[in-house]
């Protein structure tokens, strides 16, 4: 048996909010802070981490893609009956899957009533709301968002967005009816640009008896603000009591904004895409904000790193800073050695991101 609680602990003007997301599973109970982060992944796994230094990090819940494992139809994944948890080796975290890779949409062929079309590494796949659900309920992850009809075009016309809208929400309503007890459905909130198709999504949505809501902006051809500005109109309609995810607001500053906004988790590539740059991020955060003083991050890929022996930050505790130095890791990189990406990311995954970003209070 599972089980799921949200927790809101305090709310702040304007409406930033603590809370606690508890989860029980097979007798045991896991607490996930918020404001926090589902870690992205890939077929699974951390971009750029082995699984022996994932142990060493803070990460408590990760970010799960169904396309990434449609090599086939039913994937191979789901003849192993013992959950995607065990699956993957990740039996003391939280898994959360969707059907899209939100930080890597690419434009493809429309859905229809009955299908929406997914990336694979064999070409696109088509996956019905039946197939997704069934899936779901083999692999019994914590959370999964229910399918939404995706706009990847420019510009779509109203008459596209409404036709979006009442799909994702048909599918939720048949999500909710076949999804196995224990598992936890979050509402897919859409309407694209327009705004009050955002509001009726955002409403329609609310009615239902979800566990959470998805802050769909990942098919929005613009920027991380003005994603934002839109995930404002749909805020304003959904219940304090529940927890909001959001895709696509990875930079740091716009995480804060989201999260000054009422946004609970994020869901992000942000810090492996920083990494496979070969970025080290610097940022330092202050009462107010991201402390402008310091660089954002710093390009390790530069020549002037190779005389640098000073760790990439003198106050960090982790692994990384303790024991290299900026030049060790510009000439792993110059090398195209795979050290070079494990180090910079152990260093954001356990050193800033999660220890001074998304759990400070």
């Amino acid at each position: 048996m599972s089980g799921f609680s949200f927790n809101l602990l305090k709310i702040t003007d304007p409406r930033f909010r603590l809370g606690k997301m508890i989860f029980s599973r097979n007798k045991h109970e896991k607490i996930l802070d918020t404001p926090n982060c589902f870690v992205n992944t890939i077929r699974g796994s951390v971009p750029h981490l082995t699984p022996d230094n994932l142990q060493t990090i803070p990460v408590d819940a990760f970010g799960i893609t169904l396309e990434h494992f449609l090599e086939a139809q039913p994937p191979s994944s789901t003849y192993f009956m013992g959950g995607i948890h065990k699956f993957l080796n990740l039996e003391e975290h939280l898994l959360f899957f969707d059907v899209r890779d939100s930080e890597k949409l690419q434009n493809i062929s429309f859905g229809t009533d009955k299908y929406v079309p997914a990336v694979t590494s064999h070409g696109y796949r088509k996956v019905t709301p039946e197939e997704y659900i069934r899936y779901m309920n083999i692999y019994n992850p914590d959370i999964f968002a229910s399918m939404t009809d995706l706009i990847t075009v420019k510009n779509p016309g109203l008459k596209r967005v409404k036709k979006s809208v009442d799909r994702t929400l048909n599918w939720l309503d048949e999500t909710l009816e076949q999804t196995k007890e224990g598992i936890q459905v979050f509402g897919v909130v859409t309407g694209y640009d327009k705004h009050e198709e955002r509001e009726r999504s955002a409403k329609e949505t609310a009615n239902r008896n979800v566990a959470g809501f998805v802050l769909n902006g990942f098919d929005l051809d613009m920027t991380s603000k003005e994603r934002l500005d839109l995930m404002k109109i749909s805020l304003k309609h959904l219940p304090r009591n529940k927890p909001r995810v959001a895709y696509s607001l990875g930079a740091p500053e716009y995480v804060l904004l989201g999260i000054f906004e009422g946004i609970d988790i994020f869901n992000t590539s942000y810090p492996s895409d920083m990494t496979s740059l070969g970025h080290a991020l610097t940022f330092l955060l202050i009462e107010d904000g991201i402390q402008n003083r310091r660089e954002k991050f710093i390009n390790l890929w530069d020549d002037k790193y190779q005389t640098d022996f000073k760790p990439i930050l003198d106050e960090c505790k982790c692994y990384t800073c303790q024991n290299h130095k900026r030049a060790y890791i510009h000439h792993l990189l110059k090398a195209h050695e795979m050290l070079a990406t494990i180090l910079l990311m152990r260093f954001v995954s356990s050193c800033l991101i999660l220890n001074e970003f998304y759990l400070q209070p």
